[in-house]
């Protein structure tokens, strides 16, 4: 790319000053010479020279001077005032903007420096590209990972971590990088529930940059919590009674479950199920429930028990119930309606 000089044209008013100060200074240059007194070495040279470069990396919201240029002058002092100049904005990190040299004798006037007897040598434009860092998503999924497992101490050799989204990698501005991960809170599911907060988790992770909050991120990722539980064999109908071949124990991700897995066969066999089963369903605690031993319109056998008493009574079941539930039953004698627990296929006891 070719350089080009930028010169600063004054008014015509202000060559006829220097016109004269020129005249001036080849009187004082005869009259020098003939006592033999040498003129100082930089008479003639400008008071500063700015040389700019095709491109630069700068980092901040603003394009200082020396960002762009390196810079000579007779004084410390116009050194340093022109090192910070600012001639523009910065663009963000890892991002690039095209500086055009032109705006330097503007910001120079702007400033209150005159441009006069400053040489500016610079290309035609200047690409300037904002510091920056790069943090992987990798190391954002890591950070969201350690949040999720914060406190699952007992848990950590049956839980696993994957991420379901990830973010694209995050570009920060130089500096010390903090981040913190949260995950969010999680939504509320109806009792009786499980809340172990499995399943997809939403993370929000913040990057502070030398202490203040740059940018803010979210993820998902996926905790499962491998667990050995009972299974369907076949598809089980509703209302169907469990036999051994129905079920088995296999290792199953059940992070996802709302409500506790049975994990004993016992524990479903002999019951029956309260909706369709799919075969491989994994059997949760309310699928299953104990079968009635009594079923309404029953003719069973009322025991009414009392210190000192006992009587017995047939009666006609009003509903059904499994053993141990309390089930509404009618006297056939009286018509009478009384609640008594279901002691066996054929026994209601009324009492304590």
């Amino acid at each position: 790319m070719g350089r080009r000089l930028i010169t600063y044209r004054p008014s015509w008013s202000t060559r006829i000053g220097r016109g004269f100060v020129v005249m001036i200074l080849a009187i004082a240059q005869s009259a020098l010479a003939s006592q033999s007194v040498p003129l100082e070495q930089h008479s003639g040279m400008p008071r500063a020279v700015i040389r700019v470069r095709e491109s630069a990396t700068v980092q901040g919201k603003e394009i200082l001077l020396k960002d762009l240029a390196e810079i000579t002058a007779r004084s410390r002092p116009l050194v340093e005032a022109l090192e910070t100049l600012p001639v523009g904005q910065a663009p963000p990190p890892g991002l690039t903007r095209i500086f055009d040299p032109a705006l330097i004798v503007i910001k120079l006037r702007q400033f209150r420096i005159d441009p006069a007897d400053i040489r500016i040598e610079s290309p035609r434009q200047v690409i300037v590209a904002g510091a920056h860092r790069i943090i992987e998503s990798s190391r954002l999924f890591e950070v969201a990972k350690a949040a999720v497992l914060r406190g699952r101490d007992g848990d950590l050799e049956q839980i696993t971590v994957r991420p379901d989204t990830l973010p694209t990698d995050l570009v920060v501005p130089p500096g010390e990088v903090d981040l913190r991960a949260r995950p969010r809170p999680a939504s509320a599911c109806p009792e009786p529930c499980r809340r172990v907060d499995m399943g997809s988790i939403p993370v929000v992770v913040e990057a502070w940059v030398d202490g203040r909050l740059y940018r803010t991120v979210s993820l998902v990722v996926r905790l499962s919590l491998m667990r050995e539980v009972v299974v369907a064999n076949y598809p089980l109908p509703r209302h169907t009674v469990v036999k051994t071949t129905d079920v088995r124990l296999e290792r199953r991700d059940i992070g996802s479950l709302t409500h506790e897995p049975l994990q004993d066969l016992t524990l479903a066999v002999g019951r029956r199920t309260t909706r369709m089963l799919a075969m491989g369903d994994i059997v949760i605690s309310n699928a299953v429930e104990l079968p009635p031993l009594i079923r309404k319109g029953d003719l069973v056998t009322v025991i009414v028990e009392a210190p000192g008493l006992r009587l017995t009574a047939k009666g006609i079941a009003q509903e059904g119930g499994a053993a141990g539930q309390v089930v509404r039953v009618k006297n056939t004698a009286s018509g009478r309606e009384i609640l008594g627990k279901v002691e066996s296929d054929q026994t209601i006891r009324v009492g304590p």
